[in-house]
């Protein structure tokens, strides 16, 4: 009977440090590029996610870093995330667009607020595509029945 009560306790203790390890990684790994200059608005929203996004992570257990060191943003330093978070701007950089780019290319995941979500050219082709179109007017919100640009003109556009 101490023989089986022992084993029981060995696995126990056992499944519980194997719980444990795993819980102790977490499940990926994000990190956060933002500027936070001039803008208050930015400024804020900035401060309030550093503030959200760890709370989020420890909730949901992933990792949360942030960085406002742009040259970051290549290959080497990607590669120990699986999100890449811009919070305020993006990439202007050729080299550093070309690394975000593979990273996306590779699986990488990536969410965009303010000004990283903003790309003039693609609402210009937008504009463009809709005065062309009979039927609808710049003016009014086109239906989703493809009047949105293709994946190829996007993919040009970010070039």
């Amino acid at each position: 009977m101490s023989t089986l009560k022992a084993f029981i306790i060995g696995a126990l203790i056992l499944s519980v440090s194997r719980v444990s390890a795993n819980t102790d990684k977490p499940a990926f790994r994000v990190i956060a590029f933002f500027t936070a200059k001039e803008d208050p608005a930015h400024i804020s929203f900035v401060h309030e996610a550093e503030r959200w996004f760890p709370e989020m992570a420890a909730k949901y257990h992933f990792s949360f870093d942030t960085t406002s060191n742009w040259h970051d943003l290549n290959a080497d330093f990607l590669a120990a995330y699986q999100v890449v978070v811009f919070l305020d701007t993006r990439p202007e950089d050729p080299a550093q667009r070309a690394a975000f780019q593979s990273f996306m290319e590779h699986g990488g995941g990536w969410m965009g607020f303010h000004f990283a979500g903003f790309a003039l050219t693609l609402r210009i082709l937008r504009q463009q595509h809709l005065e062309t179109d009979v039927g609808h007017s710049p003016c009014r919100r086109p239906q989703p029945s493809g009047d949105l640009p293709s994946a190829g003109d996007v993919q040009v556009l970010a070039q």
